[in-house]
């Protein structure tokens, strides 16, 4: 990650991959299981905002934020 760009340790990957492999990521663990932000949102099917919202303004716990119903 600090060294020189050097054939030996560069590689072609796709923009989602390298956005995925950044340093400031969101990770959540739900369940024992960490994980990106915004794979929970896919995998729990949680809106963004509605699980961020849980999360950073209303101060739940990552499983609760990615359990609870829609309306919850």
């Amino acid at each position: 990650v600090n060294g020189n760009y050097t054939p030996n340790n560069c590689r072609w990957v796709s923009a989602k991959e390298q956005n995925r492999n950044k340093r400031n990521n969101n990770i959540v663990t739900i369940n024992g299981i960490k994980m990106i932000f915004s794979d929970a949102v896919k995998k729990y099917s949680v809106p963004h905002t509605t699980a961020w919202h849980r999360l950073y303004v209303q101060g739940k716990t990552a499983e609760e934020a990615f359990n609870m119903r829609n309306g919850g």
